[in-house]
């Protein structure tokens, strides 16, 4: 219930296009709880303390406050437009993972992990990308909500975008995978670099609606 308070807070504050700026304190509390000899109680420490100034940096930037009241419509709308994502998520979790499944009933330990590293690797300019994106169309997109022409052409618009960013990063990761993986991963991961050039040729004609 704590957590589910300012989750409501930051996607009300996402849509007027204000960010948090807590990351940072964050970040310095727990290097400092760890220089103090806390250990790996700084995680937690600094994890308690990450959730305290979400709630004050929540409460003094957006006027939601939370009631008791329980609305049946919106309930079902909610729930009706929820739970099509939700099982949307599961098919795209199970989707993304069976190739994984296949791999390990079928083939050695040693080329599972070849092909999920090339994965992750395939995935990290999209990911990437997809984050920054994320924390923009998301206002702009609430903005039009009312108004499906502008938000299919707003749709339109950013997946143009994502195409022409992903998809240079991709061919250039592609074409250079020898040198990029022997400097990210080391020489003996070097076998990884046909499984990645493989995934990668796939990846520029598979869709990127999940992207954004």
């Amino acid at each position: 219930m704590y957590r589910l308070y300012f989750l409501i807070k930051t996607w009300i504050l996402k849509q007027r296009l204000k960010y948090d700026c807590h990351r940072l304190s964050w970040g310095l509390c727990g290097v400092g709880f760890a220089l103090a000899g806390f250990g790996v109680w700084s995680l937690v420490y600094s994890a308690l303390i990450q959730n305290a100034l979400y709630t004050i940096q929540y409460w003094f930037y957006s006027d939601w406050r939370p009631t008791f009241e329980f609305d049946r419509e919106k309930f079902r709308y909610h729930f009706a437009f929820g739970f099509r994502l939700t099982l949307s998520a599961l098919l795209n979790v199970l989707f993304n993972n069976i190739y994984s499944i296949v791999i390990g009933k079928r083939f050695a330990e040693t080329t599972l992990g070849y092909y999920n590293r090339a994965e992750s690797l395939k995935n990290l300019p999209i990911n990437n990308v997809s984050t920054a994106l994320n924390k923009v169309t998301y206002p702009l997109f609430a903005k039009f909500s009312d108004d499906d022409e502008k938000l299919r052409n707003a749709y339109r618009q950013v997946l143009k975008l994502v195409i022409f960013i992903v998809a240079p990063l991709i061919c250039i990761m592609m074409i250079a995978a020898e040198p990029i993986i022997g400097l990210l991963l080391g020489e003996k991961w070097l076998p990884v670099v046909p499984y990645f050039q493989i995934l990668a040729l796939g990846a520029l004609f598979n869709r990127y609606t999940t992207t954004i």
